[in-house]
């Protein structure tokens, strides 16, 4: 529900120094082999591999992604897949694949916001990689850059295999994380918000919903409610309702003109009212930091249902 930071030029080269000419190895080894016709096609120019059609597959966006699967479609031969899946295996035990996650700056879920990812490089703890169309149908995008998606085991687990992409639209039907984020379009709301006590901070438990905004697209709502449901993410943050609860009450507490009087009183600490909310809420509030705290977007959507009420 979090956008994953823009991978920069250098981090791309890095990335393509440390899989092209493996895969490329790969590729030239079994160029003959039938049960790789269809890559070996789509990969080559005039019965050659063809380097930019494998750097495409390697590095491009998700629209070369999409270009790959129409092209090439399902596999559903073992051996393609096995040898597929071994070249990610070994790229997950190279000291580039454990600290991958951590050289581009993931270290929030960005498919829940809820659990830490951090990697610790000399142990060789890493957040696992959810193949966003996944390895299971498409074993030749493995170890696309950009289909490799940084997250929690939770998440992972519950995505599993899931076929992301809907022929039907030619495109993905799941949240893509390097691309969107719930942002302002999808917001948690508190159902049991018609009482008092609710917004008092003092109600026995809350549960939460996702509600569309206006702006977001019919296209984006459906694929907003697949996530979800895959990812058992209601269910999942209705067992925050301690945190909801906390945030209420500081809600309820404490207001704009407390907030000024820390910025006034603590110039050093504070330079404006957002570090002082920040501070009091002990979370990231603005979109921009939400990659650096769990639960940064639920406490945003309480704090602005709050003022609401």
């Amino acid at each position: 529900m979090i956008i994953i930071p823009k991978i920069t030029d250098s981090l791309k080269q890095d990335y393509k120094e440390d899989t092209f000419k493996r895969v490329k190895t790969f590729l030239s080894s079994i160029v003959l082999d039938t049960h790789y016709g269809k890559i070996i096609t789509y990969l080559s120019t005039n019965g050659t591999l063809d380097d930019t059609k494998i750097e495409n597959l390697l590095l491009g966006e998700i629209e070369c992604l999409r270009s790959a699967i129409q092209e090439i479609g399902q596999i559903t031969d073992d051996n393609v897949k096995n040898a597929f899946g071994q070249l990610y295996d070994n790229f997950t035990k190279r000291k580039f694949g454990k600290s991958w996650a951590e050289r581009i700056g993931v270290k929030i879920c960005p498919y829940c916001n809820r659990n830490y990812i951090f990697t610790l490089r000399d142990s060789g703890v890493r957040p696992q990689y959810d193949h966003f169309f996944p390895k299971s149908l498409y074993p030749y995008l493995a170890l696309s850059m950009y289909n490799l998606i940084p997250c929690c085991a939770i998440c992972n687990i519950a995505k599993h295999d899931l076929d992301t992409y809907d022929s039907s639209i030619s495109e993905e039907n799941f949240i893509y994380p390097y691309r969107d984020s719930y942002g302002e379009r999808f917001n948690f709301k508190i159902t049991n918000g018609d009482n008092i006590n609710s917004w008092l901070g003092i109600a026995e438990e809350y549960s939460l919903t996702i509600v569309a905004d206006s702006s977001a697209s019919l296209q984006l709502k459906q694929k907003q409610l697949i996530t979800a449901g895959k990812l058992n993410l209601i269910a999942l943050y209705n067992k925050h309702g301690d945190f909801v609860r906390d945030i209420v009450r500081t809600s309820y507490v404490y207001d704009d003109e407390y907030f000024q009087s820390l910025v006034q009183s603590y110039p050093k600490l504070f330079s404006s009212i957002s570090e002082a909310k920040n501070f009091v809420y002990f979370n990231y509030l603005e979109e921009v930091d939400w990659d650096k705290r769990v639960l940064s977007k639920l406490s945003h959507d309480i704090i602005e249902e709050c003022k609401i009420e």
